[in-house]
């Protein structure tokens, strides 16, 4: 059987390295090994659990803009419930509402990215909703940031807009962009 693997819990972006350090402290939880992020992989720190049955990942993930804890094996649940009471996380509920009236482009970003992030296999009418309104929106940077957050999901909804994007759209940045997203995640 496989290991169980948790979906990811994002923190919020308050959330400092000093109230990461106070977590591990805390939960008894041991670095094991560190991974060097780059703009196209993101880095990751990884911890064993106070059990040391299950690995914890602390992923930052520069092209999202979000740290995000996910991890693996039997008791991944406990361990990530001690970090959602002990620090400041964001829930899919919060990134709706960001998601539906962002303030800058850093809010839509971060938003999508927990949508993303956070959905099921199969996304929620209104999480498909908000992406589709994110990759119409009039400025090129929001769509843009929905594109990049349209990378990690992969849903069938969003191939005929994305589609519509690398053929059509005002701003040849996002043109260019949707292109590759086409070709990286909706190829023919």
């Amino acid at each position: 059987m496989a290991p169980q693997r948790a979906r990811p819990l994002v923190l919020s972006s308050q959330v400092s390295r000093d109230d990461i350090d106070d977590a591990m402290h805390r939960f008894g939880w041991r670095i094991t090994n560190i991974f060097v992020g780059s703009p196209t992989h993101p880095g990751q720190v990884v911890y064993a659990s106070a059990d040391r049955q299950s690995l914890l990942y602390l992923v930052e993930d520069q092209r999202l803009g979000v740290l995000y804890f996910t991890g693996t094996g039997p008791t991944i649940d406990t361990t990530l419930a001690e970090a959602r009471d002990h620090l400041p996380v964001l829930s899919a509920e919060d990134a709706l509402e960001r998601a539906r009236h962002p303030q800058q482009v850093a809010d839509l970003t971060e938003a999508l990215a927990v949508l993303v992030l956070t959905a099921q296999s199969e996304p929620s009418d209104e999480q498909v909703e908000v992406m589709l309104r994110a990759l119409s929106y009039e400025d090129g940077a929001l769509r843009n940031a929905a594109l990049v957050a349209a990378t990690y999901a992969a849903w069938p909804s969003l191939r005929e807009p994305i589609t519509e994007m690398a053929a059509r759209d005002a701003d040849p940045t996002v043109r260019a962009n949707a292109a590759r997203v086409m070709e990286a995640i909706y190829p023919s």
